[in-house]
């Protein structure tokens, strides 16, 4: 895949935009290139999570890149695919907590009602359903049981 038919796909994909800017270094019969590379993401959501502000810090970051054409080429292809896989990362990773919230909110029990101060009354009112335990008593001697 060309460099540039790899760049519009992965910056399709993101829609972000980059900054390129390409000097000579080394001029002759092998010139050096060096390539100064800027990624344009804009702000950090005020509900980012500190794993993502970090990620998108990193990536914001220039790459510098300086060799022959050859060398710059390929690795710009590689720091190309590398910029494509943290992004699907932290998109990935944003998906999730965002499934993971909605997944607890409705994960939540419904709250009981709340009883009425005569429902509360009544309840007090009505026998228990454990049964009672039964109480004795010792036996007297009924009066005049020695007369018989």
């Amino acid at each position: 895949m060309s460099l540039f038919a790899l760049l519009s796909q992965v910056m399709s994909r993101h829609g972000d935009k980059l900054s390129v800017n390409i000097s000579t270094t080394k001029e002759g019969a092998d010139p050096e290139l060096r390539l100064i590379i800027s990624a344009n993401l804009g702000p950090t959501s005020k509900d980012a999570t500190e794993q993502e502000a970090q990620r998108r810090a990193s990536l914001a970051m220039p790459l510098v890149i300086q060799g022959t054409a050859a060398d710059c080429e390929y690795e710009l292809k590689a720091h190309i695919n590398k910029y494509a896989r943290h992004v699907d990362e932290t998109a990935a990773s944003i998906l999730r907590m965002q499934q993971a919230k909605s997944a607890a909110d409705n994960a939540k029990p419904a709250p009981k009602p709340k009883a009425s101060p005569k429902q509360k009354a009544s309840q007090d009112d009505e026998p228990d359903n454990q049964p009672k335990q039964a109480t004795t008593m010792p036996a007297a001697a009924p009066s005049g049981a020695d007369e018989f």
